[in-house]
């Protein structure tokens, strides 16, 4: 099985009450380790909270959160990547097959 370890890269400097809320949503996904078959409910998670938090701070201009991968050539694992929001630099980093020695 291969496991996905949330990233924080960096924080940017917020412009405003939504992008900072953003900031704080994504604290709770730096460093926690995701199944792969659980990491499309998780970038759909994270992306209907943020399109929430569009929706409570409707005077800040929304972000389009999307998810991009620049593994092009590692067919047997893909690191995904958070776009479209500006203030935090955020990843799934893959793991290579994790196997169970004992069993």
């Amino acid at each position: 099985m291969k496991y996905y370890l949330g990233n924080v890269n960096q924080f940017l400097a917020h412009k405003n009450k939504l992008e900072k809320a953003v900031q704080d949503f994504m604290k709770k996904y730096h460093r926690v380790l995701i199944k792969e078959t659980e990491i499309v409910k998780v970038k759909k998670t994270i992306e209907t909270a943020i399109e929430g938090l569009n929706i409570a701070y409707p005077k800040c201009t929304p972000l389009n959160p999307g998810w991009w991968t620049p593994a092009i050539d590692k067919a047997d694992y893909k690191d995904w990547i958070l776009g479209g929001v500006a203030c935090v630099r955020f990843g799934f980093n893959c793991s290579k097959e994790v196997t169970n020695e004992n069993s």
